[in-house]
């Protein structure tokens, strides 16, 4: 499993008109119930898509169902 968080007072408006903003996207085990990878990142410098595939490129998934 996989979620990604807003990271609370982190807004900021962007010159485009839109926001960014520091988010924390975290990778979980279900079958160990734990945190196993997490990553902070700027949404106006990086996508919460590339820092997951960053995370998952790190970890041991031979035979895993993702």
């Amino acid at each position: 499993m996989c979620d990604d968080k807003t990271l609370r007072g982190s807004i900021v408006p962007t010159t485009h008109g839109g926001s960014a903003f520091i988010a924390q996207v975290t990778l979980y085990s279900a079958a160990i119930g734990l945190a196993i990878a997490q990553a902070c990142y700027a949404t106006e410098e990086n996508h919460e898509r590339v820092e997951l595939n960053q995370l998952l490129s790190e970890l041991d998934l031979g035979g895993a169902l993702i």
